[in-house]
Formats: structure tokens, C-alpha cells, sequence
């Protein structure tokens, strides 16, 4: 009776540890997640879905044409913030899966509102001089749809397009932080570096594909093939085997090898998109280290002329957030964990509404 009774306990014991194990995780992971940096993290990186905010699609009216925009709000929040986010080069523009994790995981985490709209051309081709008063005038028109206090989210090479235009706004409705991710410093110096690249597959084939749309090296027909290969690109890097299905193996292999060059882009500088009207932005700055489009020095670089320019500045390099997936391993993330913590946690100061 004795051991059996001893078993008993035993059992009995081992059952409330585990408990007490259960217990205390559950209470570990409410804890975690009520911080909103370690929430968006862990959401926009794929390890959970996030799950309060309502997402709908309205019309706005940009100079008399419509333009979608997407509005992440979240149900238990009232906020005058509004992150306003930039979509890359996408067939899918403002509704890409990516963007939309993103916009979804800041709105739950934070509480503040979030608008996506679509921005015309990312496919087509077309001026940069254009692109930035439509992106003007959008920012623009948004800010008295939705009035209240702004911040704005740019990526890649649309980073510096969002600068430049924005330089084209009333400073009185300037964002008040500005998110890039993987911008570069310098037009001329990012291209003089492609061109120097001896293997093709050294940059995504995208890049190459949405500068020549712009370049006079291939006939309007070419171009039509390069547009459609475009609009069937998936989220993460850019299938090589599949664009070159659609091109032909010619016109594939000229666009992997061809010289880059476009005035619009290689004017793209901090003179062109830093002014003094803007001094009251911070400015928040992350950068892939294995960033296979816009490489990392570029980025540093940029944030390096900043500081030294007087311009509020947080800089960070990461493994995790890049262009191509959000997704990362437990291990990468863990070790870069506090770093973007801490990062985050600058960006979201002052903002969160829940």
C-alpha cells in the first residue's frame, strides 16, 4: 500500500508540475504578447496569424480618377494614427500577401489605423516624374479622407521613391516617422554597382525587368513580354526558370546582361529627398543582410549621411525581415530578438491605442 500510495503521490506531483509548466507558459505568452514590438514580430514573421483588426477596401478620388486603398482598423481601438504603407513592384499592388500580413500585424499590435492605396504604374512602366506627384497627390488625398497624425512605410527602391515624393507635400502633413526598409543611398552608386556584378543571378531578375521597362533597349513588343512576366511573379524571390518561360531565352538572357542606366533613378539622392520642411520626421531605417536586391552597404550608408546630416535616425541590419519572406527560423529569430525589440519599440513610442 505503501508504494502504491507513493506512486500516487508521485503521479499526482508530476501532474501539478506540469500544470505549473502549462500554466506558466500560457502566462509567459500573455505577457509577451501584450508588447506590442514583440507581437508584431512574432505575427508578421509567421509565427502567428493575426487576428484583431477588420480589413475593407474603399475608393478615394485623386484628382478626379479613383483609387483603392485598403484600411486595416482595429476593433477595440480608437486612434488618430494612420501608418500609410507603400506597395512594391507587384502584380498584386496593394493587396500583395506580404504587405497585407504587414499592414494586419501593425494594425493588431499597435491599434493605430492603416492604409494601403494602389499606386498605378508598378507594372506598366511609365515616368518617375510622374510617379511621384501621383504618390503626392494620393498621400495627399488620403490625409483628408482620413484626417489625424501620419507615419509611412517604404520598401526596397520604392523607399526612396516615397521620399522624393513626399518632398512634394505640405509639411504640415509630412509623416511624422517614416519606416523604410532596404532603401539605398545613392541612384548612381546602386547602379554602378549592378552593372559592375559579372554573374546575373548575383540580383533579382525583377530589378532588372522593372528598370528597362523605362530604358530604350527593347522594342514596345519586348516590353509587353517583360510586363507580363511581371504581373505573373509570385511573393519571394523571383522564379528565374518561369520569367525566362515567358520571355523567350533571348530577351531573357539580354535583360540579365544588359547595363543599367536611367536618368530619372541615378538623380535619386539625399538632395532629393531630404529638406529642412521635414526636420521634425524620425526616420527609421532597417536593412536585410543577405538583401539580394538593394545591397546592405546601401542602406547603411544612408543612415550614416543622415546622422551625420542632423537627421533624426535608427538604423538597424537584420537576417529577418527582408524582401523576399517574412518567415524566418526559431534560432535566427531568437538571436535577433532583442535588437528588433528594441527598435520596434522606438517606432511604436507614443503610438499604441490598446
Amino acid at each position: 500500500m505503501n508504494k502504491r500510495r507513493a506512486l500516487a503521490v508521485a503521479g499526482i506531483a508530476a501532474g501539478s508540475l506540469v500544470a505549473i509548466v502549462i500554466l506558466a507558459a500560457i502566462v509567459g505568452w500573455h505577457i509577451l504578447m501584450s508588447r506590442p514590438s514583440i507581437k508584431f514580430l512574432l505575427t508578421n514573421s509567421g509565427f502567428r496569424d493575426p487576428a484583431d483588426y477588420v480589413k475593407s477596401e474603399i475608393v478615394i478620388h485623386v484628382k478626379g480618377e479613383p483609387v483603392p486603398v485598403m484600411v486595416y482598423r482595429h476593433p477595440k481601438a480608437v486612434s488618430d494614427r494612420y501608418f500609410i504603407l507603400q506597395h512594391g513592384l507587384t502584380p498584386e499592388g496593394h493587396k500583395h500577401p506580404k504587405i497585407d500580413r504587414f499592414a494586419a500585424s501593425l494594425c493588431e499590435a499597435t491599434g493605430m489605423n492603416v492604409l494601403i492605396p494602389y499606386v498605378r504604374g508598378s507594372v506598366e512602366g511609365g515616368s518617375l516624374e510622374d510617379a511621384y506627384r501621383r504618390m503626392a497627390e494620393i498621400y495627399t488625398a488620403a490625409s483628408e479622407r482620413f484626417p489625424g497624425r501620419y507615419r509611412a512605410f517604404g520598401a526596397c527602391i520604392g523607399a526612396n521613391i516615397l521620399l522624393v515624393a513626399l518632398r512634394r507635400v505640405s509639411p504640415k502633413i509630412y509623416p511624422e516617422k517614416i519606416f523604410l526598409l532596404g532603401p539605398f543611398f545613392r541612384g548612381d552608386s546602386l547602379f554602378s554597382f549592378y552593372n559592375r556584378l559579372t554573374r546575373p543571378e548575383d540580383i533579382d531578375i525583377m530589378v532588372k525587368m522593372a528598370i528597362t521597362l523605362n530604358m530604350n533597349v527593347f522594342s514596345e513588343k519586348e516590353k509587353e513580354l517583360i510586363r507580363r512576366a511581371i504581373a505573373s511573379s509570385k511573393p519571394g524571390p523571383t522564379d528565374r526558370s518561369e520569367m525566362k518561360k515567358i520571355l523567350g531565352e533571348k530577351l531573357f538572357n539580354d535583360i540579365a546582361v544588359v547595363k543599367l542606366h536611367h536618368r530619372d533613378f541615378e538623380s535619386i539622392g539625399p538632395e532629393t529627398m531630404f529638406s529642412p520642411a521635414q526636420s521634425r520626421c524620425r526616420y527609421f531605417i532597417l536593412h536585410s543582410k543577405n538583401d539580394n536586391i538593394i545591397p546592405y552597404f546601401e542602406g547603411r550608408n544612408l543612415a550614416a549621411f543622415m546622422r551625420r546630416s542632423g537627421i533624426s535616425t535608427r538604423f538597424l541590419g537584420t537576417e529577418i525581415l527582408d524582401h523576399a519572406e517574412n518567415q524566418t527560423s526559431v534560432s535566427g529569430f531568437v538571436a535577433e530578438m532583442k535588437h528588433l525589440i528594441r527598435f520596434f519599440d522606438e517606432l511604436f513610442e507614443g503610438d499604441i491605442a490598446i
